[in-house]
């Protein structure tokens, strides 16, 4: 009981200040309302303006971490956007091609959930990079060839016989500045006589 006392004898520091808001709010209840009214529209007004919903996963990263800064400096690179692979089973080809098709078609048309759908591998853009994928002596050939193009476009097809292409390589043969160009040339014209004989045999 003497404990009872005690603590009803210590009187809480919030005391005084909550029974003169009381007194405060019985004395002026019209004001009060008002009041209460007032700072909840200013509340509604400034949750709507700053306060939102963070939903992305990473608000949920350490950004101390030296992997999770890692990741959000490439997020910001390249951006949030995720990958979705999805896989097709089947007994053989035959099952799975249609229905790869078929459910590649309906992503699709769905361009605002879905974009850049790859399902198919176009041969015909690789194409124009083929050259890329040639060694260097083939690349080789494939300029001496285009050298020899420049001078039968802008004369002419008439340009394009045996005679004056005959011509044509031994003059290169012998304005040779260095040894690898007399080479080259002299493999050029090697090769030409190689495709006169053959036409001849």
């Amino acid at each position: 009981m003497s404990a009872q006392r005690i603590a009803q004898q210590k009187p809480s520091p919030v005391e005084r200040p909550l029974v003169w808001l009381t007194e405060l709010v019985l004395r002026y209840p019209l004001a009060t309302l008002i009041l209460g009214l007032v700072l909840a529209a200013i509340a509604m007004g400034a949750s709507h303006r700053w306060m939102g919903f963070r939903t992305n996963r990473l608000d949920l990263l350490n950004p101390k971490s030296e992997f999770n800064r890692r990741w959000i400096e490439y997020v910001r690179e390249f951006g949030d956007q995720e990958d979705v692979v999805v896989v097709v089973e089947g007994a053989d080809r035959r099952q799975v091609v249609p229905v790869r098709d078929a459910l590649a078609e309906q992503i699709a048309q769905n361009p605002q959930l879905f974009h850049s759908v790859l399902w198919r591998i176009d041969p015909s853009r690789l194409r124009a990079k083929g050259l890329y994928y040639l060694s260097g002596g083939e690349l080789e050939r494939v300029e001496e060839f285009l050298e020899l193009a420049e001078r039968v476009v802008p004369a002419g097809w008439h340009w394009l016989n045996l005679g004056l292409l005959g011509r044509a390589l031994c003059q290169e043969r012998a304005e040779a500045k260095d040894a690898g160009s007399a080479v080259a040339a002299e493999e050029q014209l090697v090769r030409f006589a190689q495709s006169l004989q053959t036409a001849l045999d």
